[in-house]
């Protein structure tokens, strides 16, 4: 390579944007955080100010893949092979990103995906993703164990949500958790398959083990002072007879639905 090559070359990778998003992935945590919300400027950056604020343990449930994550890392890798194709000279003043799935309109294909136990993140829970999600009119999708009841998330969304469900080893438990979201609303039922056979989620266990806190302060725990998983305290099996309920089939890694605040495990 001639010499004005490589400086051409330097140049073009200097003003990339692709080396800055490199620079600030590598980043810690501690010099992305931000003092708000609104200081982001993406999602990066919004990961970034979570991981500081959740605790450990949380904070592994939330960024958990199964079994060495490596369909986890090959989702990305697959997402990162789309690129946009900009066009120049055109009206843009009437952008229209929104799509149908399943008979459901929104303003982008993008969805609020299930998470169980939303209070061990943010006090409002589903409900404050219920009124995200109807900011922007997104899709939402319901986890089964969600820290509030369909209910009340469905009246926040101001809409119809979708409904994610983990199968119990008891049909009639399974059916009247999908009747009441029927009841409530539900046009889509999402149903969860990995996790009945079983599931390893390292990087949860991990930092459930960097976490310091105690955790009987908050959950139920086993005689190892692990969190125990408590059917019963779930708002989405209220009236559900949870005696003898497989709990394999629903437990999250260190989350239980009870909780309310970040500040403990």
């Amino acid at each position: 390579m001639k010499l004005h090559d490589r400086r051409a070359l330097l140049k073009f990778l200097a003003a990339s944007p692709l080396l800055a998003r490199s620079v600030s992935t590598n980043a810690s945590a501690e010099e992305l955080a931000l003092a708000s919300a609104a200081e982001a400027l993406d999602v990066f950056d919004l990961e970034a100010a979570a991981q500081k604020r959740v605790p450990p343990a949380h904070w592994g449930y939330l960024q958990s893949g199964v079994d060495g994550e490596v369909t986890l890392r090959a989702n990305a890798t697959a997402f990162a092979r789309y690129q946009l194709k900009p066009r120049r000279l055109v009206d843009v003043s009437h952008v229209d990103s929104s799509t149908e799935v399943f008979g459901t309109r929104a303003a982008s294909p993008i969805f609020f995906c299930p998470i169980g136990a939303l209070r061990s993140i943010h006090p409002e829970g589903e409900v404050a993703v219920a009124r995200a999600a109807r900011a922007k009119n997104g899709i939402m999708v319901m986890s089964t164990q969600a820290s509030l009841g369909v209910e009340e998330v469905t009246a926040a969304r101001g809409a119809p949500i979708w409904f994610q469900l983990y199968t119990t080893d008891r049909f009639e438990a399974t059916k009247k958790l999908l009747k009441r979201a029927e009841a409530a609303g539900c046009p889509v039922v999402a149903v969860t398959v990995d996790l009945p056979a079983g599931r390893n989620m390292e990087t949860a266990m991990r930092l459930r083990r960097a976490d310091t806190r105690t955790c009987g302060d908050c959950h139920s725990v086993d005689e190892r002072g692990s969190p125990r998983s408590s059917l019963a305290t779930r708002p989405m099996f209220g009236g559900i007879d949870t005696q003898g309920l497989a709990a394999t089939h629903l437990r999250s890694p260190g989350i239980s639905s009870s909780v309310s605040r970040t500040t403990r495990a």
